[in-house]
């Protein structure tokens, strides 16, 4: 019988802590519902209280800015040529460099060649 008893008190416990926690939570919940909605209306006063102001572009500044625009272009495409003439520079000087060894490497094998056979 104890035993039964012991775990409807358990039982209550357990609901009546339960029911605590969400009195807890919709009475936490409802005051900060209520601060956000004033934090809100706080912001919102700010701007409606002030005009806004435009600032106009002189027509000056969009010519200059597309003056500058055109400028920037033409050094983009004057150090792209200026990379592509050094990239052929290099590829041919590459080329000569292994040219001149390639020809070294047939002087050798010939001058071994012959004093092999000068040998024999």
């Amino acid at each position: 019988m104890s035993n039964k008893a012991g775990k409807i008190i358990l039982g209550l416990a357990c609901a009546g802590a339960a029911a605590g926690a969400m009195f807890a939570y919709f009475k936490h919940e409802n005051g900060c519902k209520k601060d956000l909605d004033d934090d809100f209306e706080d912001f919102s006063d700010e701007f409606e209280e002030s005009e806004r102001n435009y600032t106009t572009l002189p027509k000056e500044a969009a010519e200059k800015a597309e003056q500058l625009k055109n400028a920037a272009r033409d050094a983009v495409s004057d150090a792209a040529d200026a990379a592509s003439d050094l990239a052929d520079h290099a590829a041919d000087t590459a080329k000569e460099a292994v040219d001149a060894v390639e020809e070294s490497v047939t002087e050798a094998a010939e001058q071994v060649k012959n004093a092999a056979q000068d040998a024999q």
